[in-house]
């Protein structure tokens, strides 16, 4: 996270320091150390209309970082396949399967997910239905193999120059099913693995934890707006890490082990999206990680996801902060900064890797 110097407030007339009630949209006499890491989700995204983005802007990575702040107890990454392995697509499948992981899938530009839950099950998640589907036995080397392939989160390039060790007589089943739905990669989806056997399994919660559905507490939530897939999935990615999900025996149901502790998450995350731009309790502002911030952010007074999360604290009643308070207090702030980057009082306190800069310039000779 990258951090400026505390900044204190005061009204750019009398160069004072301005006092504040509960009330006032002032910023008193408080110091707010500023937030300057370049997050890559923002609440301006997920509060619009439906309409209102073409195409994807996120992905899950982005949302688990962005949260971090607000669940520093649950890792988010940890045990998540999110990016590509250097790995043969066997020992990935294995190796997923070994360690239970979490594997986000973006295909098309858009996200479903699955958890492994024991030796060949898993419980799947499409934004766009919900039920959960629980698949297991050979229909679950199939799925994740194929997952796994489409979203090319292994080494194709051996399948490509090694055919004889997928196919040759020293090969074995899992390495010419993969081998197999690599050859017709292009044209398979995830309808059209016809000998894939789907099984909708209900959640065991008769709670509605924001996310599930409110009127069906046994049946996820859904995506309310275009191209916020990846945030569905993170949601169901909270599910599994934070509720530890088990199938009953026969696969009859999903069982969480953590109810309460989910709940706790799901506020979390309800509270930091309205409260993100400006913390008083920690005292912390970010208004330098959207540049449309000042013309988009009133898009959120038609945002189905800012309905869901205020109603969500209504229903649980929990007191919704005051959302739109935020912009006054940012305005305030850029009414006062008189420079809003100060690049010397900037420190790093985290990792960000580099790589060499490979291009080369070309000489124009017209236009």
């Amino acid at each position: 996270m990258v951090m400026m110097e505390p900044v204190a407030m005061e009204d750019s007339d009398e160069g004072t320091p301005m006092m504040m009630d509960a009330g006032d949209t002032s910023m008193g006499e408080m110091d707010y150390e500023l937030d300057c890491y370049p997050y890559t989700f923002s609440p301006l995204l997920l509060f619009a209309q439906s309409n209102y983005f073409d195409k994807g802007h996120s992905n899950y990575n982005s949302v688990a970082q962005f949260f971090a702040h607000a669940l520093d107890d649950v890792n988010m990454l940890e045990n998540v396949l999110y990016d590509r392995k250097n790995m043969l697509y066997e020992e990935l499948l294995e190796h997923v399967t070994e360690n239970r992981m979490f594997v986000p899938c973006c295909i098309d530009a858009h996200f479903t997910a699955f958890q492994v839950v024991g030796d060949r099950s898993l419980i799947y998640y499409d934004p766009l239905q919900s039920g959960l589907n629980f698949v297991s036995g050979d229909s679950y080397l199939k799925l994740v193999g194929f997952l796994l392939l489409k979203c090319n989160l292994g080494d194709s390039q051996h399948m490509q120059d090694n055919k004889t060790y997928y196919m040759g007589p020293d090969s074995n089943p899992t390495r010419r099913l993969l081998y197999s739905l690599w050859k017709q990669i292009h044209n398979l989806t995830v309808a059209s693995l016809h000998s894939i056997r789907w099984k909708q399994i209900p959640l065991d919660l008769d709670r509605y934890l924001l996310i599930n559905s409110r009127r069906d507490p046994r049946a996820m939530s859904c995506q309310l707006t275009g191209n916020t897939c990846y945030f569905q999935t993170y949601l169901f990615a909270v599910l599994c890490k934070v509720g530890e999900p088990t199938v009953t025996s026969g696969g009859s149901s999903v069982q969480l082990e953590n109810i309460d502790k989910l709940a706790e998450t799901t506020v979390a995350i309800s509270r930091f999206l309205l409260e993100f731009f400006v913390e008083d309790k920690c005292k912390v502002m970010r208004p330098l990680t959207n540049s449309n911030f000042v013309l988009d952010f009133y898009r959120y007074r038609d945002a189905p996801y800012y309905s869901a999360m205020t109603a969500y604290l209504q229903h649980i009643q929990i007191t919704v902060p005051d959302y739109e308070l935020q912009y006054k207090k940012m305005l305030q702030y850029f009414q006062n900064a008189k420079t809003l980057h100060t690049y010397s009082k900037f420190t790093l306190t985290g990792a960000i890797s580099t790589t060499l800069n490979s291009k080369s310039l070309q000489p124009v000779f017209s236009t």
